[in-house]
Parts: structure tokens; sequence; C-alpha cells
């Protein structure tokens, strides 16, 4: 998988990938093992954080996952960038992950971040996220 310019740009539409010490570098992404592992690391991460508001959502997020890039046919590659590169990375962030499912036939790319916000800094306006309500989950 190469990342074109229009795919860096995608990693984060706030960030400035043009510069040299903010482009992704290739030892910062591994190739994963299995769509199991992935998976289960995933549901392990959201389920634990997110609890009863993901599990509401659990469904119809994998459903439209999956109709846009049928997860069975996909390369999937993690994004492990290092404290300086990293586009996530501001203060308050407890851990991350970042997954391009890759489905060369279809000639599709689905990027799914997560990211935990220390409490304290996203009540501090520090975080620029947007933070889901119980009562805006489907």
């Amino acid at each position: 998988m190469v990342l074109r310019p229009e795919h860096r740009v995608s990693l984060s539409p706030g960030c400035d990938f043009t510069l040299p010490e903010r482009l992704p570098k290739s030892h910062e992404f591994s190739k994963e093992p299995s769509l199991q592992w992935v998976l289960n690391s995933i549901e392990s991460n959201l389920s634990a954080v997110a609890g009863d508001q993901y599990h509401k959502i659990r469904t119809a997020l994998w459903s439209t996952i999956e109709d846009e890039i049928s997860l069975n046919d996909c390369d999937i590659y993690s994004y492990n960038p290092d404290l300086n590169s990293d586009p996530f990375g501001e203060p308050g962030c407890l851990w991350s992950f970042n997954y391009f499912f890759y489905n060369k036939k279809l000639k599709r790319i689905v990027f799914f971040t997560c990211r935990a916000i220390n409490s304290v800094y996203a009540d501090s306006g520090f975080s620029s996220d947007f933070a889901m309500e119980d009562d805006e989950c489907y």
C-alpha cells in the first residue's frame, strides 16, 4: 500500500502533512495479522470506554463498514506514529488506535480511528473534539 498525498491529508483534516516532520513514515505503519485480531482489539477498547453507548451502535457500525469495504477482503494496517509526528497527540490523550482497512479490489480505504482523552482535558476546552452524549447514540 502506498500513501499518496491525498491519503496523507485525510488522516486528519486539521493537520498539515506538507511539513516534512509531520509526514507519516513507513515504519509507523504495520500490517495487522488478521481481521479477527483487529476486531477484537477495537471491540475491547470501545466496550471498555463507551460501554452501553458502543453496544447500542455496534451492529449498525460494523454493518455499515462491511457494506462499504467488505472486511474479509481487506488488508489491514495500523498507524502507530511517534510522539512528535502524531496528528492526534495532544495533552490529555490517554491512548489511541488508527487502522486502515484497504480493499484493493474495490479500490477503497476506510480509516478507523479512536482516542481516549482524559476528562480533565476534555472538560477544560483543551480538546477540540466533539464528545458524544448519551442521547445522540443510535
